[in-house]
């Protein structure tokens, strides 16, 4: 239908640009396929295509029309040499690193545990892909990969979690892990078995403090 109708919910619209936007901070990064994405996104709830993408899009048709480059590597979506260096596995690591920067910052910053019981707590319980898999790696890979992802990707504004009581997120997100490596010793063996006892106290005292016990009937 066209013209399209105005927008009468904010909320949907807020939530598309913020899309848009996500986009955007995705091509900046190196994700080539973002460009195409917003594409097919803008066309899809009927929003004019962004000056950013208009221009990226040019210079590659340009590139292209000039016999400079195949299109898709004026677009930025060839794949390079060797495997998985196709735009979709990068997508892939850059997005898995993403998440392993938020697990690992998230039990560092947010509740408290120094990066090496992180790392070992990720390693125990994996960490989700984007197809939803759990994929586990040693905590050495982990802080590799943690590392790099530092410098590609924004930090996490652990800020906007005011309500978010630690003890409960952690409870529920990664308290089978923590218990699996006290039972197995694993804590004890790396010689982090004071820090990680040390943090969960501190993570119980806190959450106590906060919520108290009912007196007794």
């Amino acid at each position: 239908m066209w013209p399209p109708e105005p927008y009468d919910d904010l909320d949907l619209l807020r939530m598309r640009a913020t899309a848009l936007l996500s986009l955007r901070r995705k091509f900046e990064r190196g994700d080539s396929l973002a460009l195409l994405e917003v594409v097919s996104e803008t066309s899809r709830v009927m929003f004019t295509l962004p000056w950013w993408a208009h221009r990226a899009l040019a210079a590659g048709c340009d590139s292209f029309i000039r016999r400079e480059q195949s299109l898709d590597a004026a677009l930025g979506v060839a794949a390079g040499p060797g495997r998985g260096n196709d735009p979709f596995s990068r997508r892939y690591r850059s997005d898995f690193a993403a998440k392993v920067l938020f697990h690992t910052e998230c039990l560092n910053r947010f509740l408290g545990f120094n990066l090496a019981v992180s790392f070992l707590i990720l390693h125990k319980g994996g960490v989700e892909d984007t197809a939803l898999n759990r994929v586990f790696l040693s905590p050495d890979r982990l802080e590799e990969i943690y590392k790099t992802a530092r410098k590609e990707h924004a930090r996490f504004d652990f800020g906007a979690w005011a309500d978010e009581e630690p003890f409960d997120y952690f409870w529920d997100q990664y308290s089978q892990p923590f218990t699996e490596l006290f039972e197995a010793r694993i804590f004890h063996e790396a010689g982090l078995e004071k820090s990680a006892r040390r943090s969960l106290n501190r993570l119980t005292e806190n959450a106590l403090k906060r919520n108290p016990p009912l007196p007794p009937l």
